[in-house]
């Protein structure tokens, strides 16, 4: 068994037993995004039977100027508002509020590069969204980057609001972001997503899809990083996101 597999193999016995690796052994910890990413479409492919084909995507950027990072979700991770999950399932159970982009056509390889303008053609509508992490590790904050990344960067959960058609005219790098948990507002915040121009996320990952995977198709969702951070939520809790201007979202852990 190769450092890929081996790796591949490890993840996807924690994901299925629900137990928590401390790390990924060393020998087969990834070196850089391209190692994380094999890992990644391992896993994917394996899961295929149990979660459905991939529904969409995730990524992010550290900040403005970082290189994003992405990961495949599968579609069976997905509800629409207001969904339900078992509360005693999920261990890490965090919650970020996000923006969605959902595609309305294929963004194949088309011989060059997919510029803003491309991208913006091919998507219909955003919507609000919880995005539910689930790691695992026992301790995903400690361990370095792309074993984090190898993990399909813990998608457990995806939860959608309604869609927003007019989405063009919005502030979706400051919007209010609120977090209100069992019906009592536990955060409220304009601190803006830390990537900035969330399409700048969307058009590297077209070509990043479209180089891996044979590009983003018509039906997925690309989520785009959190406006809260990272909020930790309790077994029983019942979990609202609200941006401005976009919508809400809910679940309900039980």
């Amino acid at each position: 068994m190769n450092p890929t597999e081996r790796a591949a193999s490890l993840l996807l016995e924690a994901r299925r037993t629900g137990t928590r690796l401390e790390r990924l052994p060393e020998d087969a910890s990834p070196a850089d995004a391209a190692a994380a990413y094999a890992i990644q479409d391992r896993i994917t492919a394996a899961l295929q039977s149990e979660l459905g084909r991939t529904g969409g995507w995730k990524v992010g950027s550290k900040g403005r100027t970082d290189q994003p990072l992405c990961a495949p979700m599968p579609s069976g991770l997905f509800q629409a508002s207001p969904g339900s999950l078992d509360g005693g399932a999920f261990k890490t159970r965090i919650i970020e509020a996000e923006v969605a982009f959902h595609m309305a056509a294929d963004l194949p390889p088309i011989g060059r590069a997919y510029e803003m303008e491309d991208v913006v053609d091919a998507i219909d509508y955003i919507v609000p969204a919880i995005e539910v992490v689930e790691s695992r590790y026992a301790n995903f904050r400690a361990l370095d980057r792309m074993s984090v990344v190898a993990d399909s960067m813990s998608n457990g959960g995806f939860i959608h609001g309604e869609p927003v058609h007019d989405w063009q005219s919005l502030d979706l790098e400051n919007p209010t972001a609120s977090l209100v948990v069992d019906g009592v507002v536990t955060l409220e915040t304009k601190a803006g997503n830390p990537a900035g121009d969330l399409m700048r996320l969307v058009v590297w990952l077209a070509n990043h899809a479209a180089e891996r995977t044979g590009g983003l198709r018509a039906g997925d969702f690309v989520t785009t990083g959190s406006f809260i951070g990272m909020q930790p939520v309790g077994p029983k809790a019942d979990v609202e996101i609200w941006l401005s201007g976009v919508g809400s979202a809910r679940v309900r852990f039980v």
